[in-house]
Order: structure tokens, then sequence, then C-alpha cells
């Protein structure tokens, strides 16, 4: 997971108050120098002011550079405390879908195969990852996006239930030691198709409009 890391590099933006404070002090100088004490006051107050303006500007610009420093050292202790970098909420989810396709194709083979154990096992895998997916979707990303897109959101939640009510029927059949492959194969179908809808827009979205940080509440919500 990659994630940007602040630099303690002064930004150009800082150089420019530091160089302004410079020449304002100079100005300031010249001008009282000028009023009071021609032409030599002029020379001597333009190097006062251009001296206390360089002191100034420079003090502006190592406070900006010791913040700078500060929010590395913030950033540093944040990754070391979570023990991952961080990652867009969007792509953190894109991400979860897939895993939960993997393990959906396996339980689909282990059902073509018979292994009823093993497809019991994906089975849980699939209801407990997809359980997470879905709540962390609902709680963290459709309210905000609720806001400007009430409709995608009321579509994708309908999908949710859908893919509720299928995952509750195939565990029966399972339970029950009927093949169910049709409805194995529909829910990988269900699923895909309903993937694809979010990460075409509410992924995009919200990588685009949350916060990088959204990305850590989210995969610990996903890990849950």
């Amino acid at each position: 997971m990659a994630r940007a890391r602040r630099l303690t590099k002064v930004p150009r933006a800082n150089h420019f108050v530091y160089e302004t404070v410079a020449i304002v002090g100079a100005s300031v100088g010249v001008a009282l120098g000028a009023a009071f004490a021609w032409p030599i006051g002029m020379i001597a107050g333009g190097a006062l002011g251009l001296v206390g303006g360089l002191l100034a500007g420079k003090t502006i610009e190592v406070n900006v550079a010791r913040a700078a420093a500060r929010d590395q050292l913030y950033d540093d202790e944040e990754i070391a405390s979570t023990g991952s970098e961080l990652v867009r909420p969007g792509a953190a989810l894109r991400a979860d879908h897939a895993r939960i396709e993997r393990v959906l194709d396996a339980l689909v083979e282990s059902l073509e195969k018979g292994a009823w154990g093993d497809a019991r096992a994906r089975l849980r895998e699939v209801e407990r990852r997809l359980a997470a997916h879905v709540a962390t979707e609902e709680a963290d990303l459709f309210p905000r996006l609720r806001e400007t897109q009430p409709d995608e959101v009321d579509a994708l939640l309908r999908e949710h239930a859908e893919l509720r009510l299928v995952v509750s029927e195939l565990a029966g059949g399972i339970g029950a030691q009927l093949v169910r492959r049709d409805l194995a194969r529909k829910l990988v179908e269900l699923l895909r198709a309903h993937g694809a809808r979010e990460g075409a827009f509410a992924y995009r979205w919200a990588d685009a409009s949350l916060s990088p940080s959204m990305g850590v509440d989210v995969e610990m919500s996903l890990d849950q």
C-alpha cells in the first residue's frame, strides 16, 4: 500500500514569504532613513531594514520547516502504530471485493466436486467477508455518497439486500448437503455485477472525495 509522505523541504511559496519580508524590511528602512537623515540615513536604514527583514523572514521559514518535520514525524508514528501505510478507501473496498470473488469461485469449485466440508468452510468465509464488506460500505461510504447521489445509494442497497438473500438460501442448501450450483453461480454473477457497478462510480468517488486516512478505518472494518 502506498502513502504520500510529507516532505521537510520548505515549499517555494514559503521562500516567497521569506523574500517578501526581507524586501519590505529594506523598503521601510530606506523610507525612514530618507525621512530623518538623507542620504546616509537612507543607506543605513535600508541596510538595517534588510537585515531585520532577512532575520524575520528566516524565522518564518525555519518555523515552517519545523512544522513540516513534525508532520512527517506524526506520519511515521501513525504508520508504526497501525502497522501499515494508508490506502484510499475506494481501493481498499475494491481489493476486498476481489478477495470475496476469489473465495466464492473456490466455493463453486468445491460444490462441483461434492466436497461438502470445503464448501461449508468456503461459505462461512464468504458470509463473514461479505457481511463485513456491505456493513462497512453502508456505515462509512453510503451516508456520504447519499448527499450527492441518493438514487445510486438506494440501488446499491437493494443489491446488498439481494446478495444477503442469495447467501442465506445457499447456506441452507449446503447445510442440507443439497447441490445448489445454480444458486452459487447466481451469487457469483450478482457479486461481480455489483462490484463492477461500485467500481465504476462509488469507489472512484470515494478515492477522489474522501480522505486517504479513511482507508485505515475501512481496512480495519473489513478485517473484523
